[in-house]
């Protein structure tokens, strides 16, 4: 081999070694969120208002941000204050709590939890609603529960966490089913370690978390769970 055909295969060898390391350092680079504070004034009357204000996601990619950010906007806002009469009432002692949150953001997922407690004078306790959204960041595309747990296994799941809430709070058969239904709803978060399920049981809430471990017999085949179980993954924000 002649010195010059020498010279230009290693050009070639160090090229697609350069081009290998490239491409390991952009697939392992983290995906950049940030947390954008929100606020709304809207009047029920031309001198009753009321404000609400929650959170949303600053991506790099402008595209997945304003996709994910158009589901977190609707659903905030299916919870302003309907009830005039209630809201601009000064003699009912109407209070509403509202919390829309991030709360947690790694290894490719959102997790955004919404939850409103009324209070007006009347009521035995306060009126709690909630609700959950989980994304994909890489594709901007909603996360349901069916997408971790594997849906034929949910009979299984369910067996599990009535276990669990049963070595903490006495429930009856009525619990029992009530809690089977709530499980369809799929309102669930993603934590650092593992799963955090939200019921509303006698119109209470109450949340069961599910470590990694628990829930890998009932793992969807798609691998999700493992990639949030695995404490090594570089898809982190």
């Amino acid at each position: 081999m002649s010195y010059r055909n020498l010279i230009r295969k290693l050009r070639l060898l160090i090229y697609i070694i350069a081009v290998l390391l490239s491409s390991t350092v952009a697939a392992q680079k983290p995906i950049s969120i940030d947390i954008v504070h929100k606020r709304e004034k809207y009047y029920r009357t031309k001198t009753c208002y009321d404000i609400i204000e929650w959170e949303e996601v600053a991506l790099t990619n402008q595209k997945i941000q304003h996709k994910v950010n158009a589901v977190i906007r609707k659903a905030v806002l299916s919870y302003k204050e309907k009830d005039a009469s209630l809201l601009c009432d000064k003699e009912i002692d109407y209070s509403a709590i509202r919390r829309f949150k991030v709360v947690y953001a790694q290894k490719g997922v959102i997790s955004y939890h919404l939850e409103s407690d009324i209070y007006y004078k009347g009521i035995l306790h306060n009126f709690h609603s909630f609700n959950t959204l989980n994304f994909n960041v890489e594709t901007g595309e909603q996360i349901a529960l069916d997408s971790i747990i594997d849906y034929a296994e949910y009979s299984n799941l369910y067996n599990l966490v009535i276990t669990k809430i049963a070595g903490e709070t006495a429930i009856d058969g009525v619990d029992s089913f009530y809690l089977k239904g709530e499980l369809e709803h799929q309102n669930f978060l993603v934590t650092d370690g593992g799963i955090k399920l939200l019921y509303l049981l006698r119109s209470y809430p109450m949340e069961v978390t599910l470590t990694f471990k628990e829930l890998t017999p009932y793992a969807n085949k798609n691998g999700l769970l493992r990639r949030l179980a695995d404490t090594k993954t570089r898809i982190k924000m």
